[in-house]
């Protein structure tokens, strides 16, 4: 008498397959960036001065440009702390999030997009 067949397919290693595709990936990015850096300067201005700061047209650091914009519409400890925890702890939840109207993927890529306007409006504002 033979052994009953199982229904579940064979298994794939993921090593060299999914690490080469990995590896692949990243090199092009890489790549992408290298290209992007030698094609645009970076938007320096001249040297700090030391006997003050300018007060016009200070900007945050890029990844902090979605968290300047909404200070400027909120309180600072609602749009400086209490949305970005709540964005971190929703991100972080979203495998666990049993959603039946929405799929999982469909709530990561309405914060990520909501992330990347607010940080391209407040780059160009």
């Amino acid at each position: 008498m033979s052994a009953p067949k199982s229904s579940r397919p064979g298994k794939i290693k993921s090593y060299p397959f999914l690490v080469n595709r990995e590896l692949a990936a990243i090199a092009a990015c890489i790549a992408v960036l290298m290209m992007i850096s030698v094609l645009f300067d970076a938007p320096l201005e001249g040297p700090a001065d030391p006997n003050g700061a300018p007060t016009q047209n200070v900007k945050a650091p890029w990844i902090f440009l979605g968290v300047q914009q909404t200070l400027k519409w909120m309180p600072a400890e609602i749009a400086g702390l209490v949305i970005p925890i709540l964005s971190v702890l929703v991100i972080t939840l979203i495998p666990y999030i049993k959603l039946k109207l929405v799929p999982k993927t469909g709530l990561f890529v309405v914060i990520m997009v909501s992330v990347i306007l607010l940080t391209v409006w407040g780059y160009v504002s």
